[in-house]
This record gives C-alpha cells, sequence and structure tokens, in this order.
C-alpha cells in the first residue's frame, strides 16, 4: 500500500512537470505570436486555431494516464450535418468537459467549438489566458453583468461560419444537495411535459433564463440543437461524492468508464425546449439505472451498441475512442530539449 502511494506520487509530480511546462512555453508562444500577428487577422487565427488543436491534445494525453479506458460513443449522423449549433449536455463531474472536447473533436466540431464556463476559470494562469483568445463565453452567475458578457460573445459568434456552442444547463455537477434543490424547483414550477409532472430524478432541472437569451440571439442562426446524455460507470447516484480527485490520482482500482450518446433535437424551439431535452434524458438515465447490470459488465463497443441502442430505439454509428494521442512523444521530445536547454541555460549563468 505505501509503495503504492509512492508510486502515485512520483506518477502526479512527474506529469504535472511535464503538463505544467509545456503549458507554459505554448501559452507564452500564444501570447507572442499573436501579439506579432495582430495586424493580421487570418493568420493570427489560424495560429490560435493550431494552438488550440495542440493543447487539448496534450491535455487529452495527461488525462490518458488516469483514465486509459475508451470512450465508448453513440451519434446519431444527422448531427454531422450541422455547421452552426447549439450542444446541450448533462454535467456529471468536474472533468467531463474534456471528455466531451475530445469526442467532438473526433466528429470534427473542435475548431470552431466555443464553451460556456464559469468567470473563475477565466483567471486560471495561462490557462485562463488561452480559453480567451479561443472565443470562450465565461458567466459570473451574476446576470446584469453576464447579459452583457453574453451579448458580446454571441455577437462575436455570430459573424463565423460556422460554430458550436457548448454549455451545460444544469449549472453545476449533481449531487445530493443539487439535486434537493432541483428537486423543489420542480415542485414550484409545476410543469408538465406530454402529461406528465417535470421533475427530473436523474439529472437537474436545468437553467433557462441564459439560454433562452442565447436562443434569442441565435435563432436565426443556427441549424439545430446537438443533445449529449453523458454517463459513468460504475454507477452512484451522487458521483461527485464517491469519486473525488483523490481516487482518481491515488486508487487504481476505482477507474471510471465514460458513455457518451449524441442525438439531434428534433422537437419544437418554443418556450419548454430545452426541459424536454432534459426530460429525454432523464428517461434515458433511467433506463441506463434499471439495466445497471448489464451497464456494469460492458466489456466492448458491440456490448455498448446493444445497450444503447435498445434505450433509444433508433440507428446509431458507434466508435470508441482513447485520450491517447499520437503526438504524445514528440511532446515528450520537446519536453526533454526544454529541460536541457533550461539546464545549460543554467549552467552558463552560475557556472
Amino acid at each position: 500500500m505505501l509503495w503504492t502511494k509512492i508510486y502515485c506520487f512520483a506518477k502526479i509530480c512527474s506529469i504535472a512537470i511535464f503538463y505544467f511546462t509545456l503549458s507554459f512555453y505554448v501559452g507564452t508562444l500564444l501570447l507572442l505570436i499573436r501579439l506579432v500577428l495582430r495586424p493580421f487577422k487570418n493568420a493570427r487565427s489560424r495560429f490560435t486555431k493550431i494552438i488550440k488543436g495542440y493543447w487539448l491534445s496534450l491535455t487529452a494525453s495527461v488525462c490518458y494516464f488516469y483514465f486509459p479506458h475508451p470512450i465508448y460513443v453513440a451519434y446519431n449522423k444527422e448531427i454531422l450535418k450541422k455547421k452552426r449549433c447549439l450542444i446541450v449536455s448533462n454535467h456529471l463531474t468536474n472533468l467531463d468537459w474534456i471528455f466531451i472536447v475530445v469526442i467532438l473533436n473526433e466528429l470534427g466540431m473542435y475548431e470552431e467549438l466555443c464553451i460556456i464556463m464559469k468567470y473563475s476559470l477565466s483567471k486560471l494562469p495561462i490557462y485562463g489566458y488561452g480559453m480567451k483568445c479561443f472565443d470562450y463565453i465565461f458567466l459570473k452567475r451574476r446576470w446584469q453583468e453576464d447579459i452583457h458578457i453574453l451579448s458580446q460573445g454571441l455577437e462575436k459568434m455570430k459573424k463565423k461560419e460556422n460554430f458550436y456552442l457548448l454549455f451545460f444547463p444544469e449549472g453545476t455537477i449533481l449531487d445530493s444537495e443539487t439535486y434537493e434543490k432541483s428537486q423543489k424547483y420542480g415542485r414550484d414550477l409545476n410543469m408538465t411535459i406530454d402529461g406528465r409532472l417535470y421533475n427530473p430524478q436523474f439529472c437537474l432541472i436545468p437553467r433557462v433564463k441564459g439560454i433562452n437569451k442565447i436562443y434569442e440571439v441565435l435563432q436565426e442562426e443556427i441549424d439545430g440543437v446537438i443533445d449529449i446524455t453523458l454517463f459513468i460507470t460504475p454507477y452512484k447516484r451522487y458521483l461527485a461524492e464517491y469519486y473525488d480527485y483523490c481516487d482518481v490520482l491515488f486508487n487504481l482500482q476505482r477507474i471510471p468508464r465514460f458513455y457518451i450518446v449524441l442525438d439531434e433535437y428534433k422537437g419544437k424551439m418554443n418556450g419548454e425546449w430545452l426541459h424536454r431535452i432534459f426530460d429525454k434524458k432523464d428517461k434515458c438515465l433511467r433506463g441506463v439505472v434499471t439495466r445497471s447490470t448489464s451497464v456494469e459488465n460492458i466489456t466492448c463497443l458491440a456490448d455498448f451498441a446493444k445497450l444503447f441502442g435498445g434505450l433509444y430505439q433508433k440507428k446509431f454509428n458507434y466508435f470508441g475512442k482513447t485520450m491517447w494521442s499520437n503526438n504524445f512523444y514528440l511532446n515528450l521530445c520537446a519536453f526533454f530539449i526544454i529541460c536541457a536547454s533550461n539546464i545549460y541555460l543554467l549552467k552558463k549563468l552560475f557556472f
């Protein structure tokens, strides 16, 4: 047990040094090149997209060491026709966005992807600057300020030929506290969908104020809505209370598996469209939970396809994707070159 913890700690230190070193140099390069290319808008944009793709590749490779299992994906091929659309997902952990982004990249949607995130993330050194350069939108959860932030970000987005706007309407992750608040809100809301009281059990009721503003601004610009449903095994009702960062970093026996379903929303874009999407998610997640034995025993893509194909009663395409990037070894070489260069410079300066 002690040696396992020592091994995990050494692994954490090695990966952290590797990741933050490369991130520092990439962030610095992004800043300098964007300053140089400021008069050349197209070249500046192209370079920023290259760095955006590289940073995802680097981050995904690092995550692979802690999440080595493939992400199993089911998708409706109709979503590939979407070029200017909203992407809606449920939210289970603080890390699930990276898995979703990796899959969107695999489907060709990452280069023009914009994510709505909480404002505190924009203050992260290096990473916050990078995400601002990628035109991500950061909300403070104070509506009087957020409405102006949203309006500016969306107007900028409308000028693009293609865009994919990803957001998590629940606003937070599912745990016992947020679930109780959601249930209380559902009782107060007293909404019915298709004659049933709307009060989801396996996800939270989405916040609609900001989403309504997004739709108001973009309704003439979008060609559809992509509905993402995320599920993780081993199944726990309140996943965030079962897994924590220590489990991810130190417990090699508790490695979660991620499953992602991407479907096209075809309903009416009326006042309850977002609630209908989450009602559909709730039905899907309920179906998964009632088949928990089958889900826990998924060992291959065929098992996943059989289960989720039965839940949705429609034809999906399926694939598995690991977080591993073939660029990892190039990154490793770059890291060693940087370290060797720094050691050489230090010797020149002080010895």
